[in-house]
């Protein structure tokens, strides 16, 4: 018996195969534009929180910083979704070296796309 080509069943058995296959590849695939997608929006969080920061670090303005940047913004710098929270918080101490006065300035970016808040904190001197 001459056989030439492949028997219906063979055919069959390949395609199931290859679809598994595909399906595999398809699923990693979407893993991975899920995570850098993921990761790509926590450097956006990361950089917005960063930029408030350092804008009310180079503020002059000490005695007016809490009036000034204490707020809630939505859709931050055009990204739909992020929230950026910045809480200012005078301390003002005496020690045995004499009266502490600072800030604590603590930015807060959450939101859609971000799998935990991220949060940057600084300090801001009394002049």
């Amino acid at each position: 018996m001459n056989r030439r080509g492949f028997t219906l069943v063979e055919v069959v058995v390949a395609l199931v195969l290859l679809a598994v296959g595909m399906l595999a590849v398809q699923s990693a695939v979407l893993q991975l534009v899920h995570r850098a997608n993921q990761d790509s929006r926590a450097a956006v969080g990361a950089q917005l929180a960063s930029d408030r920061l350092e804008l009310v670090r180079a503020d002059p303005r000490y005695d007016l910083l809490s009036a000034r940047y204490s707020a809630t913004e939505t859709d931050v710098a055009g990204n739909v979704g992020l929230t950026r929270k910045t809480d200012i918080l005078h301390v003002r101490d005496s020690t045995a070296n004499g009266i502490a006065d600072y800030q604590r300035v603590t930015v807060t970016v959450s939101g859609r796309g971000l799998s935990q808040p991220i949060e940057r904190t600084g300090t801001v001197g009394a002049p």
